[in-house]
């Protein structure tokens, strides 16, 4: 009003007159308004009391302040569905600042608070199979060296916000791991069954119920934006920007990841032509097909050098062709790094998987490499022999009852024969390939075939045995 009163004037309806404003300079901030200016809202002609025009901007200033502030502290306390939700006493917290000690301290904070939780009735598990137990143990020792602990991990979606109730969906049951670097780890399982809930936990996304985990000394509960600057992602579904290029995506995001502009060209010359977008670097994501836009999420994870990556289901859309790629560079990626993957692809998971996790309904059944899992919950191994007539057919049943009598028939027709080996008899096998290729063997024997049981079966028969 003060400004305007000296720049427009004003007019009196009591006179009738118009009375012009002399101007408003700077020095004006800090002097009274001329009474001729002022409005009069009386008969006696007394006019308002109008404070110096610089106290309006201390008060909008006082505003902008309180309002930010404020905003920020809403946003923390009470976020969207997506973020974490602190305390509202977190802005008091040393850990909040950067602060709270070192890594020895976040270790030990980590094994108090999450160590005791094993012990509650919801987060206890029956059956467990002696590698998860082992890895949960292996997460809670305080002599190991590992660069990511996840411990007794639990999230439950409420179907009400007054409490538990028979409703709730538990999406992730009481998961302890450790992860190191150099390794990609591969999570199996159905839709459902708590593979992406996991990564959302992980990467800050959605906050646990309970439990935690802990990262180059930092809690994903506490701390997330420490680990948010060396974690790169590659969501299940695209984030891409449809009038931007490959190129115009990677110096972006190398951009918010303070990358120089030689550093940028790099990226975008190797990974490009890693992942075979190099042809189509100028060309706008919209018109990408869905295994591009995958190819260049992927690489758009991996801007920054980060000492930790999470792929959930990244080949999903590809042609065979490009996903060998996609491995291949992966491959090379993890060394120095913890990779994280989800995937559906039981073959995927065996070519890429140092290590593999199968989840069913939330629980980690079963843990171990490619072949440890095989090896432990597969039928052993597969023999085909391919007989040309019915009289070789019955010397060849004879054939394998004397060499390996626990060899069980699974299947019989159209002169093949497929027999499961179970683990048992392992030692048994090279002998008995010897017998095959000896000529015993050629003269019943057209063909055959040895394999072992795929992950694919490991996979159906724990999904079988926990819902039964």
């Amino acid at each position: 009003m003060s400004i305007s009163a000296m720049t427009t004037g004003k007019f009196d309806v009591l006179t009738g007159t118009t009375i012009k404003g002399p101007g408003f300079q700077w020095g004006d901030l800090y002097r009274k308004l001329p009474s001729n200016v002022l409005p009069v809202y009386s008969t006696d002609g007394a006019a308002v009391d109008v404070p110096v025009p610089a106290t309006f901007f201390y008060l909008m200033l006082m505003n902008i302040g309180v309002y930010s502030l404020l905003t920020w502290y809403l946003d923390k306390v009470i976020p969207d569905e997506y973020g974490r939700r602190y305390a509202p006493y977190f802005f008091l917290t040393p850990s909040y600042w950067g602060f709270g000690g070192n890594e020895s301290t976040a270790l030990n904070e980590f094994i108090d608070n999450n160590l005791p939780l094993g012990d509650r009735e919801e987060f206890r598990v029956l059956d467990e199979d002696e590698d998860v137990a082992e890895e949960r143990k292996r997460a809670f020792d305080r002599d190991l060296h590992v660069p990511m602990r996840i411990g007794n991990l639990r999230k439950v979606y409420r179907n009400n916000w007054f409490g538990t109730s028979k409703l709730d969906k538990v999406a992730v049951r009481s998961l302890c791991l450790t992860l190191e670097e150099g390794k990609l780890f591969a999570l199996l399982g159905q839709n459902g069954a708590g593979k992406s809930t996991t990564m959302s936990c992980l990467s800050g996304l959605t906050p646990p119920t309970a439990g935690d985990a802990i990262c180059f000394g930092a809690s994903v509960t506490k701390n997330m934006d420490k680990i948010r600057s060396q974690m790169g992602i590659c969501p299940q579904h695209d984030i891409l920007f449809d009038s931007l290029t490959p190129v115009e995506h990677i110096e972006l995001f190398g951009g918010l990841k303070n990358l120089s502009r030689a550093e940028i060209k790099k990226v975008t010359d190797e990974r490009l032509e890693a992942v075979k977008l190099t042809k189509v670097k100028d060309h706008h994501s919209s018109t990408f097909s869905g295994g591009m836009k995958r190819r260049l999420s992927v690489v758009i994870s991996t801007i920054g050098d980060p000492a930790i990556v999470f792929l959930d289901e990244p080949t999903t859309g590809m042609d065979p062709v490009n996903r060998r790629h996609v491995w291949s560079f992966l491959e090379e990626f993890k060394k120095g790094r913890i990779v994280v993957l989800t995937t559906h692809s039981m073959y995927e998971a065996d070519i890429l998987g140092d290590q593999i996790g199968i989840m069913v309904r939330g629980r980690m059944r079963a843990l171990g490499s490619g072949i440890r899992l095989k090896n432990k919950f597969g039928a052993g191994y597969q023999v085909a022999l391919t007989c040309t007539s019915s009289e070789k057919i019955a010397r060849a049943k004879a054939l394998v009852a004397r060499e390996i009598p626990e060899a069980e028939l699974q299947d019989d027709s159209a002169g093949s024969l497929m027999y499961r080996m179970p683990n048992s008899v392992t030692s048994k096998i090279p002998a008995f390939v010897k017998v095959l290729e000896g000529p015993e063997g050629k003269a019943i024997i057209e063909s055959w075939g040895l394999s072992q049981t795929t992950l694919e079966e490991v996979f159906l028969k724990l999904i079988r045995e926990a819902t039964d």
